[in-house]
């Protein structure tokens, strides 16, 4: 149904669109919780497309900001029409499953956006840390594949049984 793409930084028509849902204040916008306008100081661009390709949502990484061999979620903006259509997980999911080769993915999100944290914790983010405005989240990505790699080894198992 959804398709996810990884874009340059640097594409404009992709910038002036996630420009489009990060401005539109009813949007599920900043997600995460840092400023507009870092989309082309992004290491890359993951977007969400509908069925007609048009950009339903994106997540702006950054590599090593925090830490090196940190990958850093600083922007993630889903369209207003998509709200509740499991967008956001979709992305968060895709970069999960291609960020093994980072220590740890981290993300600050709006302190009082208690229903996004709990999407993140379920999908193995921690708290790391409260601030005034934000929470800075984490997940190990050596712990999250080696839970992956049990899972998949005990339905191997189940599957010979």
């Amino acid at each position: 149904m959804y398709k996810i793409i990884v874009v340059s930084p640097k594409d404009e028509d992709v910038i002036e669109k996630c420009e489009e849902i990060a401005l539109n204040k009813a949007a599920l916008n900043f997600k995460t919780y840092q400023d507009i306008g870092l989309f082309n100081q992004a290491s890359f661009l993951i977007c969400a497309l509908d069925e007609k390709s048009n950009i339903i949502g994106y997540a702006a990484l950054f590599e090593n900001l925090n830490l090196k061999g940190n990958l850093h979620i600083a922007q993630l903006a889903i369209d207003v029409k998509y709200a509740n259509k499991n967008v956001e997980e979709l992305i968060i999911k895709y970069i999960l499953n291609h960020s093994f080769s980072y220590k740890n993915i981290t993300t600050n999100l709006n302190i009082k956006d208690i229903e996004t944290q709990n999407i993140y914790k379920k999908m193995g983010f921690e708290v790391l840390f409260n601030g005034i405005n934000s929470t800075r989240m984490i997940i190990d990505t050596q712990k999250l594949l080696n839970t992956l790699t049990l899972k998949f080894s005990k339905a191997q198992e189940d599957f010979i049984l």
